[in-house]
C-alpha cells in the first residue's frame, strides 16, 4: 500500500470508516513520510455542494490509476485515461448486447477489472441500474447472486469462473426451485 501511495503521488485515500481504522496503521508511521487524508465514503460529507465544478476533461486525460496486485515484486501502476475507458465501454457494451436501462447483477470485487469496469463502469456509460453485492456475501451464500438476478430479472451478470463453480457446488435443488 506504501508503495502505491509513494507511486501515485496520493493526495487523499477513499476508504470505509472499517477499512480505514486497520489500514491507518499501515500508512501513519512518522517514518514512511506519508501523512494523508483520508475520506470515508460511508460517512456524510459535509461542505458547500454548490462549489464542486465540472471538471474539463479531455478523451487524454487521466480517470485513475489500475494497479497490479504486486505479488511477484512491487505493484505497477497502469495509467487509464477517460478515452481508453470510453472505448472498452463500447466494446462491452457492443460484444454483450447491453440494452440501456437494464439491470445488472454482481458479486465481484470493485478493485479487480472486471468488478470496477464491466460491473461499476458499464452499467454508468449506459445508464443501467445495477445490483452491487459485496464478495463476502457472495462467498457466504453463493445462491443470493442466483436470487439477486431472479428477482430484479437481470439482463447481464458475469463474473469469474470460480463463482459459477461455487453455485455449481453450493446451490441446492431447493435453492433452484425458489429461482425466477
Amino acid at each position: 500500500m506504501q508503495a502505491i501511495i509513494q507511486d501515485s503521488q496520493a493526495a487523499i485515500i477513499l476508504s470505509t470508516q472499517a477499512i480505514a481504522h486497520s489500514a491507518r496503521s499501515l500508512c501513519s508511521e512518522p517514518e514512511n513520510g506519508i501523512n494523508l487524508d483520508w475520506l470515508l465514503t460511508d460517512q456524510a460529507l459535509t461542505g458547500d455542494v454548490n462549489q464542486w465544478r465540472v471538471p474539463d476533461l479531455t478523451a487524454e486525460s487521466l480517470a485513475f490509476l489500475q494497479y497490479t496486485s504486486g505479488s511477484t515484486g512491487l505493484a505497477k501502476g497502469v495509467m487509464v485515461s477517460h478515452g481508453n475507458l470510453n472505448g472498452e465501454s463500447s466494446i462491452i457494451k457492443d460484444g454483450f448486447g447491453m440494452i440501456i436501462n437494464r439491470l445488472w447483477s454482481v458479486g465481484c470485487r470493485l478493485y479487480h477489472d472486471m468488478g470496477l469496469i464491466g460491473n461499476v463502469m458499464q452499467p454508468l456509460y449506459t445508464g443501467a441500474l445495477v445490483v452491487l453485492m459485496s464478495p463476502l456475501a457472495f462467498l457466504e451464500k453463493p445462491v443470493r447472486w442466483l436470487q439477486a438476478i431472479s428477482k430484479y430479472q437481470a439482463h447481464t451478470s458475469g463474473a469469474p469462473n470460480f463463482a459459477f463453480d461455487l453455485c455449481v457446488q453450493k446451490v441446492t435443488a431447493e435453492d433452484k426451485a425458489q429461482l425466477i
